[in-house]
């Protein structure tokens, strides 16, 4: 009977094993998903800043190149308004006459 029990004792030790086995190698392999997954997302943010990089220096350009262009739009207001002004001192000056 003593030995009957040492075997079952020896056979349950031996299916905890395998089962501590068996939980250790899924959690190294849910680890590996994970760290492969980790390395992905750091790459993917990696391109998102160089991209953020370069959008910041195309929208600096882009601001730089639209500076002169607001102010030329800015003088050709100004120079609108001050035409209109003379067209109306015309149409003034010729109606007086």
């Amino acid at each position: 009977m003593c030995l009957y029990a040492s075997d079952k004792a020896k056979q349950d030790e031996e299916n905890l094993k395998e089962d501590l086995k068996d939980l250790v190698n899924e959690l190294t392999r849910q680890l590996d998903e994970f760290k492969g997954k980790a390395n992905q997302q750091k790459q993917r943010i990696g391109e998102l800043q160089q991209e953020k990089e370069q959008l910041g220096r195309k929208l600096k350009e882009l601001q730089q190149q639209m500076g002169p262009a607001s102010e030329l739009k800015e003088r050709v207001a100004k120079l609108q308004k001050q035409l209109q002004g003379i067209a109306e001192s015309i149409d003034f000056t010729l109606n007086v006459d």
